[in-house]
């Protein structure tokens, strides 16, 4: 079982964790929030919290790109089962030499398009081509084609772009998840601890069903103990309650015993347009 959260970022080339069963040998590519405990960038220092994880020969640690289709074979090698993280809530930003002051600007690294839909596809062909016994995809239970999110929309067209390509792929759909450095909670907590006012959109009265990460890492486990049993199947995975924003909110602060914390209510129409400026 893999969990947690070390970076967000991730534009170059990706560390993956690659994790031996004792019968089966399973790649697992990428990082979706807390479920992929695994660094992005750096040396082999950023990832080494994560090797007490496992006994010893049960995994080693490779980069590759998702623009260097051979890095990415020479990944899955002999893997009996691949398991594909790797996602994004916002398109990665990267550096240009402009010819006119600041010199500096920002273009689309990888956009939705890119981490939802053409890196999972191109690792269905692989592990298609590869003859790859089993290739379980991490979705999203937001996953609709008709969501007003691109983000959204995209982690559909993964899904079925993965099912056109490896129709006996197993979709795992999990809904946000919290748990150890979580980007929910820990967001929250942060904002409030930092910040002098607290922004909850609409009064925070949207309701979510989070499931603890762990608990989702153990059934991608049992997956791979038992992966014919899933072959064309979606397995969607969510907690046993839902919660409005303002009662996760109201949570937290009394957690992390937050007591002078400001929170303020921003209609939907103006957090829209702060959203557009931002973006």
């Amino acid at each position: 079982e893999i969990y947690g959260n070390k970076n967000s970022g991730w534009d170059s080339h990706h560390k993956i964790i690659y994790f031996q069963h004792p019968e089966t040998r399973s790649p697992l590519l990428g990082t979706n929030g807390v479920l992929g405990y695994i660094a992005n960038r750096g040396d082999e220092f950023e990832v080494r919290h994560i090797k007490p994880m496992f006994d010893l020969g049960r995994t080693r640690f490779v980069y590759y790109s998702p623009r260097d289709v051979d890095s990415m074979r020479d990944v899955i090698g002999d893997a009996d089962i691949v398991v594909n993280m790797i996602g994004k809530y916002y398109e990665s930003k990267a550096p240009y030499q402009a010819k006119s002051f600041p010199y500096v600007g920002y273009k689309t690294n990888y956009s939705f398009e890119d981490a939802n839909v053409m890196i999972p596809r191109t690792l269905a062909e692989l592990c298609l081509e590869m003859q790859v016994d089993n290739f379980i995809h991490v979705s999203s239970a937001a996953a609709s084609p008709d969501s007003p999110s691109e983000w959204a929309r995209t982690k559909y067209e993964g899904e079925e772009a993965v099912k056109d390509v490896y129709p006996w792929a197993t979709i795992v759909r999990p809904t946000q998840m919290f748990g150890v450095e979580d980007r929910l909670l820990n967001n929250m907590a942060l904002m409030a601890a930092y910040y002098p006012i607290v922004p909850l959109i609409d009064g925070g009265h949207q309701l979510t069903q989070p499931v603890y990460a762990p608990d989702v890492a153990k059934t991608i486990s049992r997956i791979c103990d038992d992966p014919e049993k899933f072959e064309g199947k979606q397995v969607d995975c969510f907690g046993p309650s839902d919660y409005t924003y303002a009662e996760l909110m109201e949570f937290v602060l009394d957690v992390a015993l937050i007591e002078d914390a400001r929170v303020w209510n921003v209609p939907k129409d103006y957090a829209k347009m702060s959203a557009e400026v931002l973006q």
